[in-house]
């Protein structure tokens, strides 16, 4: 029922905001955070809140059950209105596997600055390795 409120294209900014789910450890809250990414009115806050209950073991990609996770991972942060400074923080992380990473940069509005501080992060990560 949640899902089908947060993907009626009259919800406000707020109600998206206030569906969001406390957390995403069963299907029916994954629905609802997958719906809330996917509206376009969606704003920062909202896509901020459901970063904040990614688990950040679940977006390796490495597992095909985690791909779900990674998939809503990507959604979110390719979204325009995701706060590119928190976009960057996600990206950096070091549980994020390269390849989600170029992934995330391909479909990002603004993939060229993702991209370079992508590459710089892994500059520095080389540079500390020698």
């Amino acid at each position: 029922m949640r899902d089908a409120v947060v993907r009626h294209p009259n919800v406000s900014v707020e109600l998206l905001l206030r569906l969001v789910p406390s957390t995403l450890e069963n299907e029916a809250d994954r629905r609802v955070a997958a719906a809330v990414v996917s509206n376009p009115l969606t704003a920062g806050p909202a896509l901020l809140a459901v970063a904040r209950l990614l688990p950040p073991e679940r977006l390796e990609g490495s597992r095909r059950e985690n791909w779900p996770w990674e998939n809503l991972a990507l959604a979110m942060l390719s979204d325009g209105h995701f706060p590119e400074t928190e976009a960057v923080s996600v990206i950096q992380s070091a549980h994020l596997s390269n390849d989600f990473k170029v992934r995330l940069a391909e479909r990002h509005p603004n993939k060229g600055i993702c991209f370079r501080r992508i590459e710089a992060t892994r500059f520095v990560g080389q540079r500390l390795l020698y």
